[in-house]
């Protein structure tokens, strides 16, 4: 797996700003769907390099149709809504009961 992007490491530093504010689980990523401090327009290899996939693997979710959406500019870019990614995060979210 190839080194964490930049903006996977801001993702991760955003993360722990939210967490550092007092918001567990899903107000995490809830928070980090609306934070302008990350790009609204998420690369491929950044999302493959948050979710810890390689860049094929997410090529490969986007041909079976399965989730983040992303969306295609000029037919060949693709992007991620970063509200959408961020809230497909937190539709995965699973609380643990202490």
């Amino acid at each position: 797996m190839a080194a964490k992007s930049h903006v996977a490491k801001l993702f991760e530093d955003r993360i722990s700003h939210h967490a550092s504010c007092g918001k567990r689980g899903r107000e995490i990523f809830e928070a980090l769907a609306v934070d302008d401090a990350l790009p609204g327009l998420l690369e491929s290899d950044d999302v493959a390099s948050i979710l810890g996939i390689l860049p094929g693997s997410l090529k490969r979710r986007r041909k079976d149709g399965e989730p983040p959406e992303f969306i295609r500019i000029g037919g060949r870019l693709v992007k991620y809504p970063r509200p959408a990614f961020c809230e497909m995060l937190a539709a995965g979210y699973r609380s643990v009961a202490a």
